[in-house]
């Protein structure tokens, strides 16, 4: 004799089956949002550029300061937050303007990065006394609701190549 299902447990199955769909479709849609979202700045960043992507150094006696602008495309599914940030060692005259965009799918916007030394004798100082420069930064990436991504780095290396 054949024992039918109750009410009950069809109800069950049928929500199992629900939840199990939205979830293949949710994270579908996270993969090919952050897929696209790649793909995207990477193709710009390969390209040279896009409108909007430049810097600019402006010395001023003893202060320089460098503005850095890049297009970021969200080609993806879901808002994308980026947070750019740096913090220097104690002992370097630099300050950062922190960076902090919200981009809606399907639209672009330019990000602004000001790194300004304050006193170049003195940095050029701390790089030939031997001293080590760090210049932490960090940048942070959303894809709002579901996914996040940090990443820090020293740029210090860099600033020390571009002193000697």
């Amino acid at each position: 004799m054949k024992h039918e299902p109750s009410t009950a447990a069809r109800a069950l199955r049928a929500v199992s089956l629900a939840i199990t769909l939205v979830s293949i479709v949710t994270f579908a849609t996270i993969a090919y949002s952050a897929y696209a979202d790649v793909s995207s700045v990477l193709s710009t960043l390969s390209s040279g550029g896009s409108q909007g992507t430049g810097s600019s150094l402006a010395v001023s006696g003893d202060t320089a300061t460098l503005a850095v602008n890049f297009s970021i495309q969200n080609s993806g599914l879901y808002p994308l937050l980026i947070s750019l940030s740096c913090q220097p060692g104690p002992s370097l005259p630099v300050s950062c303007a922190n960076v902090s965009l919200s981009i809606p799918a399907g639209s672009t916007q330019v990000a602004r990065l000001v790194v300004t030394v304050s006193s170049l004798s003195k940095l050029q100082s701390v790089a030939s006394s031997g001293t080590p420069i760090h210049l932490n930064a960090t940048a942070d990436v959303s894809l709002q609701p579901f996914a996040s991504l940090s990443a820090s780095f020293d740029l210090g290396s860099a600033l020390s190549g571009a002193l000697s």
